[in-house]
């Protein structure tokens, strides 16, 4: 938002036009803001209570105009029917906002129920309610989890303009599009953070756990599982290997910096370097949370595993570190997360091909025109 109210206006303003839809922000926002700030007294960092409740009462009032008719809704809602063409500015921001991925787990959640009435209706006890909820928590996870898929089959099957459809600023067509990589910087950065939160979940069960996963012979062709105490031997073997990581991945961390400072990317014609989405960081930390709970369930297991893992843990933080420090300083060349990885590990970096997208369909007919039928003549 470039401009010249002070940030902290700009801001407050910034929180009270959230109200209105994301594409109005996007063409209207910075002029808004503007016109507050002239007509807000001089060295105002906040914008007053009734100027805010207009905007909020003008944004839900912009919403409900464009928001398409309940029959129509549920549908697209709960069947994935198509909407009619004018309210495709409305899907897009739908597809493109926050709770798109949360959405597509309200039929799923519907059905769980259902199931969960039924079985307690027809038999004596039911469904337990526990495996209903975890069933829920499984289906929101694998939901999030595949928000971008879920994504673009979602702009395929509504946004994608049909022939004889009238052409939007939000319709698209497919294409053969550049790869989106992530950007080095914030790729590092969740990695880091990622590495370090298992390197300390797994330093915990180590040292807290009582039991450990262990096995027996129960006689020919026959093995039991069980839970043991865990010995101070298991814990100490740990630590050693986790000291002994550690000065590994600080020899390979030198070797990773020099190697970054060295690369030289081939060149990368059909490759696009973003920076990393909000979605993805959410989806990350939900599976953080979603394995901490795994860990609590089948504990005796995870510190089986919790050992090993912290010993790995231990050998790719310094190396994530060196190779995050080298990028933060402008000293290598690698601009994308899969190149930092390659550099890192010696290996070729191929050209990216083309992949299945979409792009504007206005890039090719203006707003307002009509998609040619198959075998009309193609627009001038």
């Amino acid at each position: 938002m470039t401009t010249g109210a002070d940030p902290a206006f700009a801001r407050s303003a910034a929180r009270w036009l959230r109200a209105y839809p994301r594409r109005w922000r996007t063409a209207r926002a910075a002029e808004v803001t503007a016109l507050l700030a002239d007509l807000a007294p001089e060295g105002s960092r906040r914008l007053d209570l009734r100027s805010g409740l207009g905007l909020v009462r003008g944004g839900w009032a912009t919403r409900w105009r464009e928001h398409p008719p309940l029959p129509a809704w549920l549908g697209y809602v709960l069947l994935e029917r198509r909407l009619d063409p004018r309210y495709r500015d409305w899907v897009r921001d739908d597809i493109e906002g926050p709770l798109h991925a949360a959405r597509r787990t309200v039929p799923s959640g519907l059905g769980g129920l259902l199931v969960y009435l039924v079985a307690r209706v027809g038999h004596d006890g039911g469904v337990p309610i526990g495996f209903v909820g975890a069933w829920l928590v499984v289906a929101a996870l694998v939901s999030t989890v595949g928000a971008p898929v879920h994504r673009r089959r979602a702009v395929s099957r509504h946004l994608v303009v049909q022939p004889g459809e009238v052409v939007t600023p939000s319709g698209r067509l497919y294409a053969q599009v550049a790869r989106t990589r992530t950007a080095a910087r914030p790729w590092l950065t969740v990695a880091v953070t990622v590495t370090v939160a298992v390197l300390a979940g797994c330093a915990a069960v180590v040292a807290l756990a009582p039991r450990v996963a262990a096995s027996a012979p129960c006689g020919t062709a026959c093995l039991t599982v069980s839970s043991a105490p865990v010995p101070p031997a298991y814990r100490w073997t740990v630590l050693a290997g986790g000291v002994v990581g550690a000065l590994v991945g600080l020899l390979l961390a030198r070797r990773a910096a020099s190697r970054l400072r060295r690369w030289t990317p081939g060149p990368q014609p059909h490759r696009w370097v973003a920076p990393l989405r909000t979605g993805t960081s959410v989806r990350l930390a939900l599976l953080l949370v979603v394995a901490a709970a795994l860990a609590a369930v089948a504990q005796p297991l995870t510190v089986l595993l919790a050992g090993p893992a912290a010993v790995v843990a231990c050998v790719l933080l310094p190396v994530l570190v060196a190779a995050r420090r080298v990028v933060g300083t402008g000293t290598t060349r690698a601009a994308a997360g899969v190149e930092v990885l390659r550099a890192v590990a010696g290996l070729p970096d191929p050209p990216d091909r083309l992949v299945e997208g979409h792009v504007p369909a206005t890039t090719w007919l203006p707003p307002g025109a009509v998609l040619p039928l198959p075998g009309d003549p193609p627009p001038p």
